[in-house]
Order: structure tokens, then sequence, then C-alpha cells
């Protein structure tokens, strides 16, 4: 009997030892795949453009003059036009412009006043020429450019937009760059 338990007990030992020797490879082959998913590759496309549009002149400040606080709601008060006359531009069939200014903190999609602005509460917000809403930091609506005279127009919108309880009297004013893109 005890020849028989001497047996059944070196015949487990065994299998114990086949297990974990199992469960060691096991455990190396996972993590042989888990290093494999920890590589990849980058894939960079672009196309190069003969140049870029130039601003043709100089950008005049937009003025919104005197504003009742009490009318700024919405944004459609006291709108004031936005010309950026483009010239040189390459052989593109579009062009877009990115505002690059810092986001008014309560309504992400408006111009932030600058920290020396006294009056508080409202924030610039910037228009399409069809009147979309364009948000700060996202591309404005293409605009043709034409190809014989390498010119184009973008025309935008700008109008204070509250954007807190109440809207507190004094001056402000925000200041953006903006970038161009091509397609």
């Amino acid at each position: 009997m005890k020849c028989k338990l001497k047996k059944q007990r070196d015949m487990l030992m065994k299998m114990n030892t086949y297990f974990k020797v199992g469960l060691l490879a096991a455990g190396l082959a996972a993590a042989s795949v888990h290093a494999a998913d920890e590589s990849g590759s980058l894939k960079f496309k672009g196309e190069i453009i003969a140049g870029a549009c130039t601003v043709d002149g100089e950008l005049a400040p937009i003025a919104f003059g005197d504003v009742s606080g009490s009318a700024i709601v919405d944004g459609s008060v006291a709108k004031q036009d936005i010309t950026i006359n483009l010239t040189g531009c390459p052989a593109v069939a579009n062009v877009k412009l990115t505002t690059n200014g810092d986001k008014d903190v309560t309504n992400n999609k408006l111009l932030k006043l600058s920290d020396s602005s006294l009056a508080t509460g409202f924030g610039i917000g910037l228009y399409n020429e069809d009147g979309s809403e364009l948000a700060v930091q996202t591309e404005s609506n293409p605009v043709a450019v034409n190809p014989e005279l390498g010119t184009a127009v973008i025309n935008l919108k700008a109008a204070p937009v509250k954007v807190g309880e109440s809207v507190t009297g004094g001056a402000f004013d925000a200041t953006t760059s903006f970038t161009l893109s091509y397609n």
C-alpha cells in the first residue's frame, strides 16, 4: 500500500511540475505578445504648396464703439464686419482661416477678453460670412481662391456675446492671431 501511495505522490508531483512549467511558458508567451503590442508605426502624409497667401495691407482693429451692457445677449447686437484680403495665394481651390486666440472660460466657442479689460461678463463671438458660428480655434468655412489672380477675400463678423449673469461696463479688448490652411 505504501508503494502505491508513493507512486501516486510522485505522479502528483510530476503533474504539479508540468503544470508549473506550462504556466510559466504561457506567461512568457503572453509577455512576448504584449510586448509586440507596444510598438507600431507612424505614416506621415501631406502636400507641399508653392507658397502661401499674404494678407494684403494692415488689418485695422475692429471697433465696436459704445455698446449698452443690457443689449449684449446672443451676438445679434453690434456685429462688425471683418474683411481679410489675401494676395499671392497658391494655385489651390480654397483657403480657410483658423483663429488661435484664447477661449473664454465660460463659453469656449468665444474669444476671451484680455486680462486688462475692465468690462466683464461677455466674450467675442466670431461668425462666418453666412452667419454660422466660427468657434475659436476651429476652421472657417472655405473661401474660393481666384486661380487667375491668386486672391481671396475672407469675410467674417464679430460681436460681443454675454456669458455671465450680468455684463459690467468698462473698456475691453481681445486679440487673436490666425493661420491659413489650403485645400
